[in-house]
């Protein structure tokens, strides 16, 4: 057996406070800004930029991030390759072809919060080619050392990591351990009462919200038996709704072929979720929408099982625990409806 992989008080060699959570569409601008000054820009005359362009302003206040929130901005292009410095001059490095790529293909509409579904696996590569990220996080996920990693191998040959953080007096403790090679093991420790911020939070804030909320790498749902937190690689971006999407009508008949004999069959939406989605590496919101179809199309052979919040939530000590828990039920017509926790189904439901 292997030993896992520790990173203690050694780990700030790593440099890994860059890894914060930052929108990849507002990236994806000042990346093509850049770009279209191929002398090079100052770091003050990109800020400049940002304002005038009133991209970056926030949804709720209305107000100009500050020049902190800027320079991380830039940094993190920089860290991924995208951005070179070159003294006090930024330029797009032109020679990486998923730079190019990104450049070539600019952001939609000035504003947009959505990272574009072309610009994801470019921005993916970038970041799986980045030794910090791949050590601190996307190794875990593979069963073999694989060099380069690319997003083509990450998605077909990536498995599930059960993700856990412990926290005590004197530690805080993340480990990423790989569902199939058990003894392949990430484990990130660090003190709370350290004056600088813990290097263990560029984990949870930084780079697992990039692969999921804005690279659509990978997803994850909450274990029912240990409350640890199960990340599973996707297949594919999550493409912008336009229409109904082909996956959800597969997705709708996959969950129909999963009835038994008996006249109706109930189906745990926590077993949907390993059965639909991270068996087949698919994201949960394409399994919420497939159970929105078969309520739509086959009502009289669908009946929803609701549980009332409290039970979903037993056992939840943060407000980060009870979202994660309730990401595994069916949350019925939208934002208001119940929790579903079973769909019952009929054994003379027809395909979609």
């Amino acid at each position: 057996m292997t030993t896992p992989r520790c990173l203690g008080q050694n780990a700030d060699s790593i440099q890994q406070y860059w890894m914060r959570s930052v929108s990849f569409s507002k990236l994806h601008w000042m990346l093509c800004f850049v770009a279209d000054h191929p002398k090079g820009l100052r770091a003050k005359d990109v800020n400049m930029a940002v304002a005038s362009s009133g991209l970056f302003r926030g949804r709720i206040t209305g107000s100009m991030p500050s020049a902190t929130t800027l320079y991380h901005y830039r940094t993190t292009l920089v860290r991924l390759n995208a951005l070179r410095r070159e003294g006090t001059r930024l330029y797009a490095n032109d020679s990486d072809p998923d730079v190019c790529r990104l450049v070539q293909n600019p952001p939609s509409a000035l504003g947009d919060e959505i990272l574009d579904t072309a610009a994801k696996d470019p921005f993916a590569a970038l970041v799986l080619r980045n030794a910090d990220c791949r050590l601190c996080f996307f190794n875990a996920f593979m069963t073999s050392d694989v060099s380069p990693l690319t997003v083509a191998d990450f998605r077909q040959h990536a498995e599930p990591v059960k993700y856990t953080i412990e926290r005590s007096k004197s530690s805080l403790t993340i480990t990423l351990a790989n569902k199939i090679k058990h003894d392949k093991k990430l484990v990130l420790s660090s003190s709370p009462r350290r004056r600088s911020p813990p290097i263990v939070q560029a984990i949870p804030y930084g780079i697992r919200y990039w692969a999921r909320k804005e690279l659509d790498l990978i997803d994850e749902y909450c274990h029912h038996c240990d409350g640890s937190i199960v990340m599973f690689p996707l297949i594919e971006p999550i493409t912008s709704p336009k229409g109904l999407d082909p996956r959800v009508r597969e997705t709708a008949n996959h969950i129909l072929s999963l009835r038994n004999t008996d006249e109706w069959t109930v189906l745990a939406v926590y077993d949907l979720i390993a059965k639909c989605c991270e068996a087949r590496r698919r994201p949960l919101r394409l399994l919420y929408e497939a159970i929105d179809l078969l309520m739509c199309r086959l009502s009289r052979y669908i009946v929803l099982i609701p549980t009332p919040r409290r039970l979903a939530t037993l056992g939840v000590h943060s407000i980060q625990q009870e979202k994660m828990k309730l990401r595994n039920y069916y949350r019925y017509r939208g934002e208001n409806g119940p929790y579903i926790s079973h769909v019952r189904i009929h054994k003379s439901a027809p395909l979609i």
